[in-house]
């Protein structure tokens, strides 16, 4: 899945070394993210997106319009808080652990241990979800009090 790394990156004027050593990781581990090779782990997305003030929803290309995050709250990655929300759209969606994790391409446990927060949610697969379901990234993380990413 594509994201805007690249594009932010290089409208900041900055290298994937400078960036690289602001997320505390090495160049090229954090080219294999700018380049779509590597998963980009949830929490170093946030660490990107808040470096830049910037909504996950835009730099993950779920929206178009350029969020800056001046507004959301800033915070860590609760695992727990993105198990608790995705329950809270399963039920809304009136869809069993099953159904969900055959939407979103996991086995029914892997589902079942990041509803718990046993098991950090990996980046495409909450984004697949936040797609499939409209719902917003920002929203899933804690980061703001928008559910959904358009009203239908």
């Amino acid at each position: 899945m594509s994201y805007r790394l690249k594009d932010v990156r290089i409208d900041n004027d900055l290298t994937q070394k400078n960036l690289a050593q602001q997320l505390q990781v090495s160049r090229s581990t954090y080219s294999g993210w700018e380049n779509e090779g590597d998963n980009i782990p949830l929490y170093q997305f946030n660490n990107f997106c808040e470096i830049f003030n910037l909504s996950l929803d835009y730099v993950a290309k779920i929206i178009d319009r350029r969020e800056n995050i001046t507004n959301k709250i800033k915070k860590q990655i609760d695992f727990k808080l993105i198990g608790q929300n995705l329950e809270i759209i399963r039920k809304e969606n009136k869809i069993t652990q099953k159904e969900l994790a055959k939407i979103i391409g996991i086995s029914e446990a892997t589902y079942v241990n990041y509803k718990n927060g046993k098991t950090p949610i990996q980046t495409e697969i909450l984004k697949k979800f936040a797609i499939y379901f409209n719902a917003s990234l920002d929203w899933l993380v804690g980061k703001s009090k928008n559910k959904k990413l358009r009203e239908d």
